[in-house]
């Protein structure tokens, strides 16, 4: 298989910086977007191109458009959501609006991480809605 050109939302998280190190490893072309809300420089993984942006607003940023996206970035968490409802409900829900437009517009596939909270009541916290 020849090398895909592949962006990763949420590469500073500790699931993103694992895939990208494989990613790499199969010898593709990696960018990530984060915006170190959860991420952490730490998980950087050389021979990644990360780009500290918000996927709400940047998801251009990565210049070159992908031809895989892995969508990883979000607010987890159950009981942070209640503190912070529509933070969460913007991040999760906007934030992927914004990933699958781009997917769209630049035609690429999109592979999405689901959470354990799909398994859920989504009427039970705003992070299961989100």
């Amino acid at each position: 298989m020849s090398p895909m050109r592949i962006l990763v939302t949420g590469g500073a998280g500790f699931i993103g910086s694992n895939l990208i190190a494989r990613l790499l490893a199969d010898g593709h072309d990696v960018v990530s977007i984060d915006n170190y809300s959860t991420g952490n420089v730490a998980n950087e993984v050389p021979g990644c191109r990360y780009i500290n942006a918000d996927i709400r607003t940047d998801m251009g940023a990565c210049g070159r458009p992908p031809d895989v996206i892995f969508h990883l970035a979000g607010l987890a968490r159950i009981r942070p959501s209640f503190v912070r409802p529509s933070e969460t409900f913007s991040a999760n829900v906007v934030g992927t609006e914004a990933v699958l437009e781009y997917a769209r517009v630049v035609g690429a596939i999109v592979v999405y991480a689901g959470s354990s909270s799909r398994w859920h009541d989504p009427q039970t916290s705003p992070y299961a809605t989100s």
